[in-house]
């Protein structure tokens, strides 16, 4: 029942805000040496759901879409950092640090409770509270930092002592202190950690981390994106046949293809590589994205109109994503199909929290469709909504 979002920030953080939405930073994704030390973080934050620690930040962002969340709270641009379509969400706002302790000012009492569940949480899960203690042994360090130097994580979850020793009270007697990281599990994190480093980190860090020498299939990830964001072609695409030839199989390697391909100018085979990567994740939704953003792009109008059935069943799996409805109503629009289009759209900036733009591209579709009809009763929903929050804003005015 938790949206998780990922955050495109260095900072060391995480929280949960509006309701069970779970808001983590790249920087807490780089830096978490285990998948235990991340679990031991994603359950602190799901404690702070199970006992109502929300209950003020919820009254405050009653209503609010996600974007309009990430741009009271983060002030930063909410994306995953593979370069899919999801990247085009990003908002921009101000105030970050003084917006997280307004909203997510939790008190010691509170962390400790919040403690106390995750680690109740992980031991019925068969999991070890030591990756929790060795993050909050992180924090510990922190607390004789300046605070301007210290992680937003720090600042807006209070640190005590006596929160480390609880959980280690609980080590000397739990059976699954010292249970080892699931090896698959493990390798994903490792994955996962060098593909934030390739997309994120400055290509010179990326490339000392992870040097020619290092022919393993996380190096060769992170070099991949390293060159090809220096622009050297020929190196990424070596390490990139490297990957495939080790997986070839992997959506996800299929998909980064794509992505090179299509940032490179060359459609025709960008939409060649991202339908494979489609075809071997089942139709994961972020790739129908990034498939769909090639195709509606490149692709003639027998490519679009096949297109929108997959962009609709990806959707019915994510409908928040902003990006994606856009797409779908690029394609219905090239296509012919303007009702569907304006009502897509309307979808999409209702996401994106652009109200006004949302009333208008809904009161559009209305005039397409008959009234009392499925698509007319929708698009009138989110007329009226977007009308209410145009009200509402000019009232704070």
């Amino acid at each position: 029942d938790v949206n998780i979002y990922i955050v495109q920030d260095d900072s060391l953080n995480a929280f949960v805000a509006g309701g069970l939405q779970m808001f983590i930073y790249t920087g807490l994704l780089q830096r978490a040496e285990t998948p235990n030390q991340l679990s031991g973080v994603l359950a602190h934050e799901i404690g702070h759901i199970e006992g109502g620690h929300l209950v003020r930040t919820r009254d405050e962002l009653r209503g609010a879409s996600t974007t309009t969340i990430l741009a009271t709270i983060l002030g930063v641009a909410a994306a995953v950092a593979s370069g899919d379509a999801r990247l085009g969400t990003a908002i921009a706002a101000t105030g970050q640090d003084v917006a997280l302790r307004n909203f997510l000012r939790y008190s010691r009492t509170q962390e400790s409770a919040a403690d106390q569940a995750a680690v109740r949480l992980l031991e019925s899960t068969g999991q070890s509270a030591k990756g929790l203690n060795e993050f909050l042994t992180v924090l510990g360090d922190q607390e004789v930092l300046p605070e301007s130097q210290q992680d937003p994580y720090m600042r807006s979850h209070p640190f005590s002592r006596d929160r480390t020793d609880a959980i280690m009270r609980h080590l000397q007697k739990s059976p699954y202190t010292d249970k080892p990281d699931n090896q698959a599990a493990l390798a994903q994190h490792v994955r996962m950690r060098a593909k934030l480093a390739g997309f994120l980190d400055p290509t010179s860090r990326v490339l000392r981390a992870y040097p020619e020498s290092d022919r393993s299939l996380p190096a060769l990830y992170a070099r991949a994106v390293a060159y090809h964001r220096q622009g050297k072609t020929a190196a990424a695409n070596s390490a990139l046949d490297a990957l495939l030839a080790l997986s070839p199989d992997d959506s996800y390697f299929h998909e980064l293809k794509g992505q090179f391909l299509f940032e490179r100018g060359d459609g025709p085979n960008a939409i060649k590589a991202y339908r494979k990567a489609v075809d071997h994740s089942a139709g994961e939704p972020l790739i129908v994205f990034a498939y769909a953003r090639a195709v509606t792009n490149n692709a003639g109008l027998s490519e679009v109109k096949a297109l929108i059935p997959l962009l609709e069943k990806a959707l019915s799996r994510e409908s928040d994503n902003g990006s994606g409805w856009r797409l779908l109503g690029t394609a219905y629009g090239k296509t012919g199909n303007m009702g569907e289009a304006s009502l897509a759209l309307a979808e999409s900036e209702w996401l994106f929290g652009n109200a006004k733009l949302s009333a208008l591209q809904a009161h559009r579709a209305q005039t397409q469709f008959k009234r009392g009809s499925s698509n007319w009763l929708r698009a009138e929903d989110l007329r009226l909504a977007s009308e209410r929050i145009m009200r509402a804003r000019a009232e704070r005015r």
